[in-house]
């Protein structure tokens, strides 16, 4: 994994994938994020960014836009709750989400 101190970038396109950023300044760049290896940023302040989705980045915002939209029916609202509660416990090892803990809230 690459990791990145300290810099700032202006006006550029970036590939995220596989690097940690720490306390850099990212001003008006369009961030490309496609899950293909992990991402950090740690102290990094961002003005006027992009961000673009790819591969399977791309394919889980759409999953995520489609629960969104109630595309699976009932009980997609539950499922999406799970998903933005865990994201803000933290990150984890585990993709198991329950929508019980979910709809019992």
């Amino acid at each position: 994994m690459n990791r990145v101190t300290g810099q700032t970038f202006e006006h550029e396109h970036i590939t995220i994938d596989g690097t940690i950023f720490e306390d850099c300044r990212f001003v008006e760049c369009e961030l490309e994020f496609g899950a293909h290896e992990t991402v950090g940023f740690d102290g990094c302040t961002f003005v006027s960014c992009e961000w673009i989705f790819e591969g399977p980045a791309l394919l889980a915002y759409q999953f995520l836009a489609a629960l969104y939209d109630d595309g699976l029916g009932m009980g997609s609202q539950a499922l999406l709750d799970a998903v933005f509660a865990a994201v803000r416990e933290g990150p984890t090892d585990d993709a198991r989400l329950s929508t019980r803990a979910a709809s019992a809230a």
